[in-house]
């Protein structure tokens, strides 16, 4: 049993670290732009791609503060529920635009597929926020002998 509590933890801690990976890239994405270090610095996109390394950088830190607490397991909770319903509204509104839409070309509605895919991939995030959640506050369940 305590292998199993073990592994479930780190795994935890793995799902969870992706997330903040995430979380990360699209914080710095957006920093990026608003700052506009392209111009200043001299350097592309690219270098936002270094902030996926946020979450393995912080797995042990995340590790340690999902075994000691049950605050990093709620709020990904949280976080993932909101991810999820927010990603979940972003389909259904893209969903609507497409069944409006009037084609005019080749390309035409093509920004209706993107809002698409990137409310898919917030519900994507979301349920790894949520399992990661999920099994972290199942290692912490008081064991039934």
């Amino acid at each position: 049993m305590r292998m199993a509590k073990t592994v479930c933890q780190w795994l935890s801690a793995a799902l969870i670290a992706a997330v903040v990976s995430c979380l990360a890239l699209v914080g710095v994405w957006i920093a990026f732009k608003g700052l506009r270090l392209d111009q200043r610095l001299g350097v592309d996109e690219g270098i936002c791609l270094l902030a996926l390394l946020a979450g393995p950088a912080l797995i042990r830190v995340i590790h340690r503060s999902i075994a000691r607490s049950a605050w990093l397991p709620m709020a990904s909770l949280a976080l993932g529920a909101i991810l999820g319903g927010l990603g979940a509204w972003q389909i259904l509104r893209a969903n609507e635009a497409m069944a409006r839409h009037v084609p005019s070309g080749p390309f035409s509605g093509i920004e209706h597929v993107f809002t698409w895919a990137f409310g898919l991939l917030a519900v994507l995030v979301a349920a790894i926020a949520v399992l990661g959640g999920v099994l972290a506050l199942a290692c912490r369940a008081p064991r039934r002998e």
